[in-house]
């Protein structure tokens, strides 16, 4: 069972200084985010995205250098080897609950 409260601790540590606190309703970042990507046909590229970003975008997926390019950033998230699967889905639990 995944934890919200968890992936929030996760959130807070690894994401709030690029990040809008969520809960705040400013947050609209990750609004849509999960529907984007299960119409692109990877209902995980999301995982895959936060475990990794350079290596997605490396394969040339289209939205993710769109982004790079809209946002003009060139930031990576790289932790794969920070986190853990299990805290990967607490977090992905507590977005969805405040991105509703």
């Amino acid at each position: 069972m995944q934890n919200a409260k968890a992936g929030r601790i996760i959130f807070n540590k690894y994401y709030s200084n690029c990040h809008f606190n969520i809960e705040s309703g400013s947050e609209r970042q990750f609004s849509h985010i999960f529907e984007i990507y299960k119409s692109m046909g990877d209902e995980h590229l999301f995982e895959k995205f936060i475990a990794d970003s350079k290596s997605v975008k490396k394969s040339g997926n289209a939205y993710f250098l769109k982004l790079d390019k809209e946002y003009n950033s060139d930031f990576e998230h790289l932790f794969k080897d920070l986190l853990s699967q299990n805290d990967i889905y607490n977090l992905i639990t507590y977005l969805k609950i405040y991105t509703k």
